[in-house]
């Protein structure tokens, strides 16, 4: 369900009474009046979320396998999946770590997918997985000193990895040191793929440089 708008109580009866058996969703959504949004699933494999205007989303899906979440939730954030392998958070906003919360959610990943952007505090979501076979950084620096300072902090502690993607605009500032941080801070990993977008008139991939380690 794609571009239309809801209250939340529609998404919540949907998921617990007309869909019991549904195994992925997707939803692009305006939730009206900023009503929560609460998805209970028994069968859920794939759950992938942009809601726009709701203060809390929960989610309860034991089986739970792939979780993709664009953070345009105000307030509450709370997963209880235990079986989580892959999770992408996009948006590039800021991460309230205490307001947000991955509960019963295991330490090891198979994919952990993140934006860090201008205005992130990723450093409590990097910091919840002890590791991720897959590691994907999508970055985009800002030119002030101290947010570059914070971006240094945030990152100084990276989950254990094997493959390590990072993605930057090819005349991003300071992407060299960028990019040499990012390496000294993931020491486990085996392979690495930098890939330079051009932003300026097309979105593109300019170059992709695989290293192996």
């Amino acid at each position: 369900m794609l571009m239309g708008a809801t209250a939340g109580g529609e998404v919540t009866s949907l998921m617990s009474t007309r869909c019991p058996y549904l195994r992925s969703l997707r939803l692009c959504l305006t939730v009206v009046d900023g009503d929560d949004v609460s998805i209970r699933s028994g069968s859920l494999h794939s759950l992938s979320l942009r809601l726009l205007g709701t203060r809390r989303l929960e989610v309860v899906a034991p089986i739970l396998d792939n979780l993709y979440l664009c953070n345009t939730i105000d307030d509450e954030v709370c997963v209880s999946a235990p079986k989580l392998a892959e999770l992408a958070w996009r948006g590039a906003a800021y991460y309230p770590y205490h307001l947000h919360r991955f509960d019963g959610v295991g330490r090891c990943l198979r994919l952990l997918d993140i934006d860090i952007g201008a205005g992130s505090v990723v450093a409590s979501l990097l910091r919840k997985f002890d590791e991720a076979h897959g590691l994907k950084l999508a970055i985009s620096m800002p030119r002030e000193i101290t947010a570059y300072e914070s971006f240094l902090n945030e990152t100084n502690k990276m989950p254990k990895c094997k493959i390590l993607t990072v993605s930057l605009s090819w005349n991003q500032h300071g992407s060299a040191p960028v990019v040499l941080h990012i390496l000294r801070s993931c020491s486990s990993v085996k392979r690495v793929s930098i890939q330079l977008y051009d932003y300026s008139g097309c979105s593109s991939v300019i170059s992709n440089l695989f290293l192996p380690f």
